[in-house]
C-alpha cells in the first residue's frame, strides 16, 4: 500500500465523518427550539465548517506536491509556536531567544 493509497482512505474517512457531522448538525439546527440550544448548535455548525476548510486547506496541500505539503506544516508549526509563546509568561530576559526562535529559522 503506497502513501497516496493511504491519503485518500484518510481523507475518505473525514469527509463520511464531516459529512455525518454536518447532517447531524443540519437536524439539530431544525429541532432545537431555545435559545441556549440555538447557540450550542451554532457552535457546533461553525466548528463543522472550520473542519470542512482545514480538510481542503490539507487536500489541495497534497494534490499541490511533496513542496506544497512541507510549506503548509512548516507554516503551522511556526503559528503554533507563536501562539504557544504567546500564552507562555515571558520575561525581559527570555525576548532574544524568543526573537532567535520566531525569525532564526
Amino acid at each position: 500500500m503506497n502513501a497516496t493509497a493511504i491519503f485518500l482512505g484518510l481523507m475518505g474517512g473525514m469527509v463520511v465523518l464531516l459529512l455525518t457531522a454536518t447532517g447531524i448538525g443540519w437536524s439539530l439546527r431544525r429541532r432545537v427550539s431555545s435559545e441556549s440550544g440555538q447557540a450550542v448548535v451554532a457552535n457546533l455548525n461553525a466548528r463543522v465548517q472550520a473542519w470542512w476548510g482545514m480538510v481542503a486547506i490539507f487536500a489541495i496541500a497534497f494534490l499541490l506536491g511533496q513542496w506544497a505539503t512541507l510549506v503548509l506544516f512548516a507554516l503551522v508549526s511556526f503559528f503554533a509556536l507563536r501562539e504557544f509563546i504567546t500564552l507562555t509568561p515571558t520575561r525581559m530576559g527570555d525576548h532574544r531567544a524568543l526573537s532567535v526562535a520566531f525569525f532564526g529559522l
